[in-house]
């Protein structure tokens, strides 16, 4: 096993630079993407689920990247490489989820769906830890794959063996994704707007989002396998948009919710915790009613 880059120490710096703070704006963008989820009782809805349990596979990422502080001791990379693919495979499974549930529920919707999270939670996870048993078969049978930080972080090589685990489905997987996008907005053109359509019209931006950050991966990898030099800006390009996946969720989260965001923290007392704005409102729930039995019982005397 080995854990050489092609970089100089500077490039190398530059790259740990970049990861660190790439991974901590992701890191606290899903923290907040959390904490809305689970204070803000409207929006616990069924889409929301779905995104964040992408935001639970692109926090395994983050974690995942800080692992590229160690490369160099040859088990930390033989981690890291296992741990990337099974945290990249579990996000873009999720967002091919995310994609077919909003196009299928937009064009008919299904209630039974609401109650399929379970399946789909165990499906993603079976589908994610296949690429890491194929590479722990190959490599603790000889045959031939191994691990090493050709672009800055670690992977399976020979090149190959990622590509055909890593690189060919997730590209597919964003070619299904975008096609699905311009069917969607082909659907939505035609259909009256309604409240489903609405919610799942909003987590469509994440695949996109997914897409798009993901695009200089691409390039870089065709350089790379054509037996080009990749030039270091480009892999500075790649590292920290999509280590900013998580950060750039959050803006797009923050963007399409901003109106229930807004209206929990308008109704909050300002300086109360969490747990007294519960208290707060189940106090004022208990004079509600009590107002009300009182009104009734004066209107029966």
């Amino acid at each position: 096993m080995s854990s050489e880059t092609l970089y100089t120490p500077e490039e190398k710096f530059n790259i740990l630079t970049i990861t660190t703070i790439s991974n901590s704006l992701s890191f606290l963008g899903q923290i907040f993407m959390l904490y809305c989820y689970i204070v803000i009782p409207s929006m616990r809805t069924f889409s929301m689920k779905l995104v964040i349990s992408l935001v639970w596979a692109d926090m395994f990422f983050v974690f995942t990247n800080y692992l590229t502080f160690f490369q160099d001791d040859p088990l930390a990379c033989e981690i890291e490489a296992y741990m990337r693919i099974i945290s990249i495979t579990s996000s873009h499974i999720w967002i091919l989820i995310i994609s077919f549930v909003s196009y299928s529920q937009i064009k008919a919707f299904d209630p039974k769906v609401l109650n399929s999270y379970p399946r789909l939670l165990i499906l993603n996870i079976m589908i994610s830890l296949i690429p890491c048993a194929i590479g722990m078969y190959l490599h603790y049978t000889g045959k031939g794959l191994n691990f090493a930080a050709p672009l800055g972080f670690c992977q399976f090589i020979p090149d190959i063996y990622w590509v055909y685990m890593f690189e060919a489905p997730f590209y597919m997987t964003i070619l299904i994704v975008l096609f699905n996008a311009c069917r969607m907005n082909c659907l939505l053109k035609e259909l009256m707007q309604t409240e489903s359509s609405v919610e799942y019209r909003g987590i469509l931006i994440y695949p996109i989002i997914v897409g798009i950050i993901w695009t200089p991966s691409l390039v870089i990898r065709l350089i790379n396998n054509t037996g080009g030099d990749v030039p270091v800006w480009a892999v500075y390009l790649h590292l920290g948009l999509s280590r900013l996946q998580g950060f750039i969720n959050a803006l797009a989260y923050g963007r399409y919710q901003l109106k229930k965001i807004q209206s929990y923290f308008s109704d909050k007392p300002r300086g109360e915790s969490f747990l007294s704005m519960q208290w707060y409102r189940g106090s004022n729930a208990d004079l509600l009613n009590m107002s009300s039995d009182s009104s009734t019982t004066s209107s029966f005397a």
